[in-house]
């Protein structure tokens, strides 16, 4: 028996998840020995103490809500984050998954196991952040491009389609709605926006581009363009590449 508990005290001690038995009070009845290692209390330390003393005040609320329903029907199980103090004294994050075994006789408990994932939230709050940046930047962009009443517009060389933006239209005297929606193939764009006398010069500048190894090319071209009204007139435009990971150009787009 003495070997039979020591071989079962290694093997806890080595996995990644601390394992807990929690009794219907909150009280830690069990900690396995492997939370020295990974939160630096010795399990002496944390059974027969409430469990909630090291679950951040913050996450007090959350916690007792989560404890209370997996209370309520026995085998119930859940899975939660919380903010956890490590010995040292400050907060880690860690996932931890539970199962109302108090019925069982040899458990009498909250059989859970957790483990610290502190590295992923950060991860996941650096992408948030990362997003939220970016959708302001694209914020920004629009109500710049709305200020100089810029088109922006991207082709996808793939399959020959544009996509414009509402300001796009208002520089040819339309909107979507009348030209069918955002999108246009390179055929009806040329046919219906670009001056015939000047379609070769913006043939010939969209294959340079397309054909060009410089992934940091970009260019300036004036050319003349029909309004859908009837009249004619002239546009700047800028406009860039990209490629993808074999150095081929698979989009192109600018502002007019």
């Amino acid at each position: 028996l003495r070997k039979s508990e020591s071989i079962k005290n290694t093997m806890v001690s080595n996995i990644g998840d601390v394992i807990v038995i929690i009794d219907k009070n909150g009280i830690n009845k069990y900690k396995s020995p492997n939370i020295t290692k990974q939160f630096g209390w010795k399990p002496e330390e944390l059974v027969g103490k409430c469990t909630w003393d090291n679950i951040h005040p913050d996450d007090l609320e959350k916690g007792g809500k989560f404890f209370s329903s997996i209370l309520a029907e026995p085998n119930s199980t859940g899975t939660t984050e919380l903010r956890y103090r490590r010995k040292e004294g400050n907060y880690v994050w860690i996932e931890i998954k539970v199962i109302n075994l108090l019925h069982d006789q040899d458990i009498n408990g909250i059989l859970g196991n957790y483990h610290d994932i502190t590295d992923r939230k950060l991860a996941e709050a650096e992408l948030i952040d990362a997003k939220e940046k970016a959708e302001e930047s694209e914020r920004k962009l629009k109500e710049a491009q709305e200020i100089a009443k810029l088109g922006s517009w991207e082709l996808d060389i793939r399959t020959g389609v544009f996509t414009f933006n509402d300001n796009f239209y208002q520089i040819f005297h339309t909107t979507a709605e009348e030209m069918g929606g955002y999108q246009m193939t390179i055929e009806d764009y040329a046919g219906k926006f670009v001056h015939p006398d000047d379609a070769s010069k913006v043939a010939e500048e969209t294959k340079a581009a397309i054909e060009s190894s410089d992934p940091s090319f970009n260019n300036y071209v004036e050319h003349r363009i029909l309004y859908a009204d009837g009249g004619i007139g002239y546009i700047s435009v800028r406009f860039f590449i990209v490629k993808d990971e074999f150095g081929n150009t698979i989009k192109t787009y600018g502002v007019n």
